[in-house]
């Protein structure tokens, strides 16, 4: 197969790639709240690669294989109850992506592991022996997650979340910040800046301006413990209590529904709060367009898109500052960070901010005028810098 020396420029006037680079995305098979992401990222790539596969994914992400450049080939996980039946059931999945990467190397010239990709040790040794070039790009930190739940199976994961970075060609992250929380010092050498988000601005757009909108604060996402649900139900009746005026709405779904739907029934907060469960992405702008703000309280992150999504529909987000967020988010002109996600500090914050009706729309403002930078052609660009000589 004839490939370029390197991806090529994106032009404004012409989305087609005139490369003729093929690339696979490896994932680990993940969860509703992943299919945007992975989502994004394919679509950016289509326009640099004359086709994309996705390895992994799951379910959730057979729609976007209706283009004609990208093929998906999800692969199903089975969990398990204890520890020696997950890292089996680990095992028993990464073989089958370790396969199907066999598979696609007799089309595929350049692999990027993502969402979940950056621990998968035997996909990662199958491209490397069958010399293909590698991407690690991880979108978040699985280790984080691991960690701030106190799972058992951290150290097998960090085991092989290093072998990876030790054997990727080049490591894509979203920003210099991120590189040395995550203490990769080591591997600076190679690696490269660019973001997966691609906003659609016909979509992600202010339709009720902030002034029109009910005093009402949301939480949008995975409602599993790494992302501080449990601290923002906490933060309700903090809020409530001191002002009657503001309301709550949850939207999202996951292994704490039911802990944080019993908490605020046995509250008696049913009138302050509605649980509306996971909502389609067409859906999401309504919703952000229903908000006075959005709170991130999460315990770690990468840069979750649904900040950019909320600032581009004019809705200021409070966020805990980690990971990516304070990279797009200056406190107090773009939104407002907070050091922790303790409820008391996030009720202050949040009683705070919703006072200063001058602050917000200012923030509202700026905050849309900041998130040009993800318009899907200057997005595809960053990747184009990233994966620069890498492709034969």
């Amino acid at each position: 197969m004839h490939t370029t020396n390197r991806f090529p420029a994106t032009d404004d006037d012409q989305r087609e790639s005139t490369s003729n680079t093929n690339v696979c995305v490896v994932t680990f098979p993940i969860e509703k709240s992943g299919n945007m992401p992975v989502s994004d990222l394919v679509h950016i790539l289509t326009r640099l690669a004359n086709h994309v596969d996705v390895v992994g994914g799951g379910e959730n992400l057979v729609s976007i294989g209706s283009s004609d450049k990208v093929r998906v080939f999800p692969i199903r996980h089975a969990t398990g109850r204890n520890l020696i039946s997950r890292i089996f059931n680990y095992i028993i999945t990464q073989t089958k992506i370790f396969v199907a990467v066999i598979a696609e190397t007799r089309s595929v010239d350049l692999f990027v592991f993502f969402l979940g990709g950056e621990a998968q040790v035997l996909p990662m040794l199958a491209a490397k022996v069958l010399g293909k070039k590698v991407v690690l790009a991880p979108g978040g930190s699985s280790t984080d997650v691991l960690r701030q739940r106190r799972d058992p199976a951290l150290m097998f994961v960090e085991m092989g979340e290093l072998f990876n970075l030790l054997m990727a060609d080049r490591i894509v992250l979203y920003s210099e910040r991120l590189a040395h929380s995550r203490a990769m010092s080591r591997f600076l050498p190679k690696v490269r800046y660019a973001h997966h988000h691609a906003i659609d601005f016909s979509r992600f757009q202010v339709t009720t301006p902030l002034t029109r909108r009910e005093n009402v604060i949301g939480f949008v996402g995975r409602m599993a413990e790494e992302k501080g649900i449990l601290n923002f139900a906490k933060t309700i009746p903090r809020v409530v209590g001191r002002d009657s005026s503001v309301k709550f709405a949850i939207y999202g779904d996951g292994p704490l529904l039911p802990v944080v739907r019993k908490y605020l029934e046995e509250l008696n907060l049913g009138s302050k709060v509605s649980i509306n469960g996971w909502i389609a992405h067409e859906q999401v702008p309504q919703a952000l367009n229903q908000l006075k703000l959005l709170v991130v309280p999460s315990y770690t992150e990468g840069l979750p898109g649904i900040v950019l999504e909320a600032m581009a529909c004019g809705t200021p987000v409070l966020a805990a500052a980690v990971g990516g967020i304070p990279d797009i988010i200056e406190s107090g002109v773009t939104g407002i960070l907070v050091g922790t996600n303790h409820p008391s500090v996030l009720a202050e914050s949040i009683l705070e901010t919703m006072h200063q009706p001058g602050l917000l729309d200012q923030i509202s403002l700026i905050a849309r005028r900041t998130v040009d930078i993800f318009e899907p052609d200057a997005a595809a660009e960053s990747w184009r810098l990233a994966l620069e000589g890498l492709a034969h």
